[in-house]
């Protein structure tokens, strides 16, 4: 069996989700939620977005909870609409910087990179990844740091693919680290396509495999069908056409 095979069987019990939600927040989200229409249903976050959205439009709530909830739409709006969940995360910095709570910066950094990550800017994402990093939230060390080195080498102009199918390897063991269901499956996924470029189809397959499986068993059906997709792309550098369409 190949080690990807091995690692494959090595699954996480993950933790607790990022624990933006303020109580009171929630409370206050609660009046809105009844006036949200049923089809918003539909979309995996959306109800409470479209809730705290107009939270946000109350006089009453202080500056701290202002930050709460803006970081809360960012992380609600990183799967749904990317760009909504940049422009509420800088919001979000902005106002965590000018009243001083810098123990927020962490999450917020963390969406952003996450954010980021779907419009393929790595540099950005990779930037504001370093960040979460620094603020060091009790969650961002140990999600956020795997996929980070996996980027920094993996676009760096001076790692051959050589060095790259080497450094996956060295990297990989510390996946087991992440506690975050989301950045789990990221960053297998991502793992399993670095892999790809340095023609090893058989982690890959094993990786993304693990990544659309893991995504099943939590719901996650943006990640399922992410990873799908990494799935057809190597089916297609496989040169088998027909399982690469039926993904």
């Amino acid at each position: 069996m190949s080690d990807g095979g091995k690692f494959s069987k090595t699954l996480l019990s993950p933790g607790k989700d990022m624990n933006f939600r303020n109580m009171k927040l929630i409370i206050l989200a609660g009046i809105f939620f009844l006036t949200i229409h049923p089809a918003h249903a539909k979309k995996e976050g959306q109800p409470l977005a479209d809730s705290l959205e107009q939270v946000l439009k109350r006089a009453d709530i202080s500056e701290t909870e202002r930050v709460d909830v803006l970081a809360t739409l960012a992380y609600e709006y990183r799967n749904l609409l990317p760009r909504k969940a940049i422009a509420f995360g800088e919001q979000a910095e902005l106002l965590a910087k000018k009243i001083h709570y810098e123990k927020k910066l962490g999450e917020i950094y963390l969406c952003q990179a996450y954010a980021y990550g779907f419009f393929s800017d790595i540099i950005k994402s990779y930037e504001l990844a370093l960040l979460a990093v620094k603020y060091n939230t009790e969650y961002t060390m140990r999600d956020v740091l795997p996929l980070s080195k996996l980027v920094a080498i993996q676009f760096n102009p001076n790692t051959s693919k050589e060095k790259l199918h080497g450094a996956v390897f060295q990297l990989l063991p510390e996946v087991n680290t992440i506690k975050d269901k989301v950045w789990y499956i990221r960053t297998i996924g991502g793992f399993g396509n670095a892999f790809n470029s340095v023609n090893d189809t058989a982690q890959s397959d094993s990786l993304i495999r693990l990544a659309i499986a893991e995504s099943q068993k939590h719901n996650q059906k943006f990640m399922e069908a992410h990873n799908i997709a990494r799935l057809a792309d190597l089916y297609f550098i496989k040169q088998q056409y027909d399982t690469c369409l039926y993904l």
